[in-house]
Order: structure tokens, then sequence, then C-alpha cells
């Protein structure tokens, strides 16, 4: 993402960032995805006569079952997830004409960690491409963009009065806890203080609890 910042803001070329946010990505989906009997079948008992229990101030309640959906922090989510998101990610990587970045000038037009999904666009046609995927995608699978969380950021020479899903355009994103602006030394500027000051906080609380224990120590001792 800081690479396609620096290209659009040395050629200055028009290029838009969008960042994605999906709701509801795999509850109405298909399970069927190729797998074995074997392999699924795996996977059933690993949730079958499933349970889980609440714990509060110590106490855990009884069992409770649960008939959909997985249980909350299971690693299976994020696998689920990313079989979901893979139909997209190839569509519009094969879709869209991309950018080339990097030493080794890869052609990229997608970007995905997690639930966080990036998609560079370097024309209107791109925008439109986008949108008949993204819409393709939705009605799929039920998932749904999340419109108020997602953002798009202009680049380069691009229009801002090109729409796309109503997204609305900011001049900085917040990708994965880091901010993005259209100049590569200000955005690297403000993350550096941003994490300086983080861990300057932690190292000071650190230091006074670690403090405080030796001066407890020390009077135990004497």
């Amino acid at each position: 993402m800081r690479d396609a910042i620096a290209y659009a803001e040395i050629t200055k070329k028009p290029l838009c960032m969008m960042s994605l946010h999906f709701s509801a990505t795999f509850e109405n989906i298909s399970h069927a995805h190729g797998f074995s009997n074997w392999f699924m079948e795996c996977i059933m008992r690993l949730y079958s006569k499933a349970s889980s229990e609440v714990q509060i101030n110590g106490f855990r309640s009884s069992p409770i079952q649960f008939h959909i959906s997985i249980r909350q922090g299971c690693p299976l989510s994020m696998k689920l997830f990313d079989l979901c998101l893979n139909p997209l990610l190839q569509t519009l990587e094969t879709g869209l004409r991309g950018i080339k970045t990097g030493r080794d000038q890869n052609q990229v037009a997608v970007t995905a960690y997690a639930d966080e999904v990036t998609v560079f666009l370097t024309s209107p046609a791109d925008a439109q491409k986008s949108q008949e995927i993204l819409h393709i995608y939705e009605t799929a699978t039920g998932a749904r963009v999340n419109r108020q969380k997602s953002r798009a950021q202009a680049l380069g020479g691009w229009d801002m009065k090109t729409q796309i899903l109503y997204i609305p355009y900011q001049t900085d994103v917040n990708i994965l806890g880091f901010k993005f602006t259209n100049k590569v030394n200000v955005a690297a500027n403000e993350n550096w203080s941003t994490v300086t000051s983080r861990v300057r906080v932690l190292v000071q609380d650190t230091y006074h609890r670690d403090l405080s224990l030796d001066r407890r120590r020390h009077f135990v001792h004497a």
C-alpha cells in the first residue's frame, strides 16, 4: 500500500486505493467447496453436539449447546473466511488492471490481510468493473460491503467525482492500525510518531510497576 502511494505520488497517475470491510461474510453461502467427504466428516465431528460455557468471576455456567456458526475464537473462523474471500480476490486480480510496484514489478490489483481488503483502481472503467464484481460476490455469497466502514482514497490525479458503491473519500485511511495519506513521508512520520508514543507509554508503565515491585521486595527483605 505504501508502494502504491509512492507510485501515484511520483508518476502523478490516477489511482484510487479502496479499503473494503465486509459484514455477514459466510452466514448464507454454500458449504460445498470441493472437499472430500472424509474431510467434511472430520469437520462435522468437531462440531457435533458442541457446546460452550460462560465464565464470570471464576464461575462457569452449565454447557450451552449451539446449532449454527462456530465457537468464538475458533481457529477455523479465519480459514472459513479465507475460503469465502478467495474467489473475490481472484476475480478482482484478473478483472482489474492493477499497478506495478516494487523491485519485481509485480502486477497488483488487490491485497488482503485477515478481513482487510484493499483494491487498487486506475481508471473509471476499473471502478465500474469492481462494482460489478462486488455485486456478483454479494449476490452469490450473502456477504455485504459495509459502506460505513469502507473508505476510498484519491491519489495522483484520481477524480473524486467517480462514485464507487457510494463509499466516501477521505484524505487519510487507517488500514491495520496504520495511517495512509497521499504523501508517503507524511504517513511514515505520523505512523512512527504514533508507534513510538505507544511504546514509550508501555515502557514507562512497565518501569513503574517493576520499580514498585522492587521497593516491596526491598521492604520485605529489610
